[in-house]
């Protein structure tokens, strides 16, 4: 009964889905998210595998960690985990089992998690110059960053301190940097924002 794909939408929202309820929390929460990366920003969970930078990074292994802590389900197949399956990408988990992590590529990768959350309806915007980017953000918005013909890093807005946003992230871990040190070195920014 914990999972929201079984259940009847017209009776989980108290059969009214016009005005949609969500009494159990099902639903997605930016909020949720974002608190995570507050909170694991620095530290990293050690419920989850972290990629060092000779790995190519974690920062979207850790956004995806948050997009989950915010409500989002991994989306596995239905039979046995194997780098097949983990380089597939229509999945989106982590799943460690038997000591050893399957992780999917749209989970740990820049462009293949932008892919995968547009096709599920995430909402995006690029702007080219940050201060257009900076007026759109949002708590609990994926920012990807773009320099030199490609989409390298994404971050989580993690909070707004003294109204300015701050950004949580991996690879150079941190919980409340602000959005200004999102500027440098990069000619593009994207918002990803899940619903």
């Amino acid at each position: 009964m914990n999972d929201p794909d079984t259940l009847h939408l017209y009776v989980y929202c108290k059969n009214n889905p016009i005005n949609y309820v969500d009494p159990s929390g099902h639903k997605y929460s930016p909020k949720k998210a974002a608190d995570y990366g507050y909170k694991y920003g620095v530290h990293p969970n050690p419920k989850y595998r972290e990629y060092t930078r000779d790995e190519g990074g974690d920062c979207t292994n850790f956004v995806s960690q948050c997009v989950h802590a915010g409500g989002k389900k991994m989306n596995r197949p239905r039979g046995p985990l194997t780098p097949k399956t983990d380089g597939v990408s229509i999945y989106w988990y982590a799943i460690k089992t038997n000591g050893s992590w399957s992780i999917s590529v749209p989970w740990r990768s820049v462009i293949k998690f932008y892919s995968y959350w547009k096709w599920h309806g995430a909402k995006t915007i690029v702007k080219n110059k940050f201060s257009d980017i900076e007026k759109k953000f949002k708590i609990g918005d994926i920012v990807q960053l773009h320099r030199a013909n490609k989409w390298y890093h994404s971050v989580i807005i993690s909070r707004k301190i003294n109204g300015e946003y701050r950004y949580a992230g991996h690879t150079n871990n941190h919980s409340k940097n602000p959005v200004k040190k999102l500027k440098d070195n990069s000619d593009k920014w994207r918002i990803i924002r899940i619903q």
